[in-house]
């Protein structure tokens, strides 16, 4: 699986990477801003954060990010049960 980050979804090496991936048969997941970019048609999971200002974008993926590792910790490794 790659994770893929672009706030414009049109950086050139984050491209390579998702075709590189793609012809590998790995998921592509990807982060980009409202619009984005080129990667949408790489990526078989795009999470776009609902804004052109970089700044926002990037604080956004980084809540995505945070979100999706404690999602999958709270998969891997579940609170014991009663």
């Amino acid at each position: 699986m790659l994770f893929a980050l672009s706030t414009s979804g049109n950086s050139v090496n984050v491209l390579a990477a998702l075709e590189a991936a793609r012809a590998r048969g790995m998921v592509c997941v990807g982060f980009t801003g409202a619009r984005g970019g080129r990667m949408d048609a790489l990526c078989d999971h795009l999470l776009r954060v609902p804004s052109t200002e970089t700044a926002r974008i990037q604080e956004g993926h980084e809540a995505l990010g945070h979100a999706l590792c404690g999602a999958i910790e709270a998969a891997i490794f579940p609170p014991p049960g009663p």
